[in-house]
């Protein structure tokens, strides 16, 4: 028959399965502190054990010491099998994005430049034209100007060369210039927004 309640004393008997919780966990060292915190067992020369416990059942040291006992297996596996010194393999070896840089380029055009330009319908806007670039980069620098020495008018100018392109105009606004660039002109289009009028113009370069 089955006890409701197993007796915290077994006579005559050697074995007692709260005494062999307490040996194991302290042997494996997993729920010693558990066991010996909460568990007090003490043998006699007649073979008597005696165990008392403070909030704990048998059955809860019992569960306690194997649970501890499949821990310490599992991390004595995890060590046996190699450690943490082998290198990690990898079934598909991982593979990154490219980073592609790209450097713009363009034409330099940095000097003074003379030329002409003209209206649409071949009229002379300015028959004296000359042109200084300041370059930094690919960005016309401050210190660039156009003047005509038709009219007397001087601008500073800014802008931008893009590859054999150059765009530049007027800071004050109205005057735009588009051009192509060669190692020794600039040719284009000029439009006047301030007036309404376009037209086209060539430079070329001083030596």
């Amino acid at each position: 028959t089955e006890l409701a309640k197993a007796p915290e004393m077994v006579n005559g008997f050697h074995d007692n399965i709260l005494m062999d919780s307490v040996e194991d966990s302290a042997r494996f060292g997993v729920v010693a502190g558990i066991a010996a915190g909460t568990t007090t067992a003490t043998a006699t020369s007649v073979g008597t054990v005696t165990a008392t416990s403070a909030g704990f059942s048998t059955t809860t040291l019992v569960v306690a010491g194997v649970a501890g006992a499949v821990a310490v297996g599992g991390t004595a596996a995890a060590v046996s099998s190699g450690g943490s010194s082998d290198t990690p393999t990898y079934a598909h070896t991982p593979t990154y994005p490219e980073t592609n840089t790209t450097t713009e380029t363009c034409s330099d055009v940095t000097g003074s430049w003379y030329g002409s330009s003209h209206y649409s319908d071949g009229a002379v806007e300015c028959a004296e034209l000359f042109v200084s670039f300041t370059q930094s980069g690919c960005e016309i620098s401050t210190g660039s100007f156009y003047s005509c020495s038709d009219t007397g008018e001087t601008n500073q100018i800014s802008g931008t060369v893009s590859g054999t392109t150059i765009k530049y105009g007027s800071t004050a606004g109205g005057d735009t210039y588009t051009g192509d660039i060669t190692s020794t002109t600039i040719s284009g289009t000029w439009s006047d927004s301030t007036h309404g009028s376009t037209g086209v113009y060539s430079l070329s370069k001083s030596n």
